[in-house]
């Protein structure tokens, strides 16, 4: 019993000799390929950088400081998008903080939800969040709920009076203001096939052309909300479709670059959840609509509650997206 187990020693301490040396090696070779990519980073080549670490983040996902070092790359390139989300990865795949990062990225998600509903004068819908504790491996981790609280002195909801009579008072403003543009512009336009009497007043024009901001801005919505729907059932040609012609993506030399970057993202099999909320249209003068509002994403381990701005433009479509921030 005792010769078998101490062959069976043997063999395992073998093992080990015969892998030690395959591993030391590949670190050397990281390490010095991690050194010319510095060089090349110093050298303002972050092209050269990315061909010689892209392969190694290929082979180790979750090492942090190789994930640092091409995130520096990608950012001198100024693809920030993609440098943020080579970070995360990292994170979140690394055992030693992909809890902590996860627990972070929900506090700091909640802390943003409570801002913005302060900046509204609402109330957030739920304050709770869930955190998760680092326990050895196989061992289930714990769930612990916690509350989520404002900063001390902080009011989240201003007092109900005041709230509406600004808003009374801003609107009596503006339709007092615009009451006056119309007058001056009837006042001003000359019209010699109509007689006085068959000008349409101002006070006719405008319930009309609220009307038509109305119905604008119900169009814009639903088209943000079909955009989400169709990201979030993973259509990735309907996802496109819901972009102008003219879109010109930010951090990318091309709009064929951004749709080769996009497509693995709207399409991920572990996609759970695209949901968007608190939407404000804006219609801005020279006829586009600049609309903000909340998304909510989920994928795999990834959670997010963030506040988006984009700007549509009309098209024969309908509108489509012609900026986008926040991505």
């Amino acid at each position: 019993m005792k010769t078998k187990m101490w062959a069976a020693g043997l063999m395992v301490t073998l093992g080990w000799c015969s892998l030690f040396p395959a591993y030391a090696s590949e670190t050397s070779e990281l390490l010095r390929d991690r050194q010319r990519a510095a060089s090349a980073l110093k050298e303002k080549n972050p092209q050269r950088a990315i061909k010689v670490l892209e392969p190694w983040i290929k082979k180790r996902p979750d090492d942090i400081e190789l994930a640092n070092d091409y995130a520096l790359a990608l950012a001198q390139m100024g693809k920030l998008d993609q440098a943020r989300e080579v970070l995360e990865e990292a994170l979140n795949k690394n055992p030693q903080t992909g809890a902590a990062f996860n627990n972070l990225r929900e506090i700091l998600s909640q802390q943003a939800a409570i801002s913005y509903a302060k900046a509204m004068g609402k109330k957030p819908p739920n304050t709770q969040l869930t955190l998760r504790g680092s326990m050895p491996a196989g061992a289930e981790p714990p769930i612990v709920l916690a509350q989520a609280e404002p900063r001390p002195g902080a009011s989240l909801e201003p007092p109900p009076k005041a709230i509406a009579k600004s808003s009374a008072g801003e609107s009596k403003a503006e339709a007092k203001a615009e009451a006056k543009s119309e007058a001056k512009a009837a006042a001003t336009q000359e019209r010699p096939q109509e007689t006085k009497e068959q000008r349409p007043s101002a006070k006719a024009e405008a319930p009309a052309r609220a009307g038509d901001a109305k119905s604008e801005e119900a169009a814009v919505i639903l088209a943000v909300q079909q955009w989400a729907a169709a990201w979030a059932s993973k259509d990735f040609k309907r996802y496109v479709a819901a972009y102008s012609d003219r879109f010109e993506p930010q951090q990318f030399p091309s709009r064929a670059a951004w749709e080769a970057h996009r497509r693995p993202r709207v399409t991920r099999p572990d996609l759970e959840e695209v949901k968007v909320s608190e939407i404000r249209v804006k219609l801005l003068p020279g006829g586009d609509a600049e609309v903000k509002f909340r998304q909510r994403y989920e994928a795999g381990n990834l959670k997010l509650n963030s506040v988006k701005t984009a700007v549509l433009t009309r098209e024969a479509g309908g509108w489509k997206i012609l900026r986008e921030e926040g991505r």
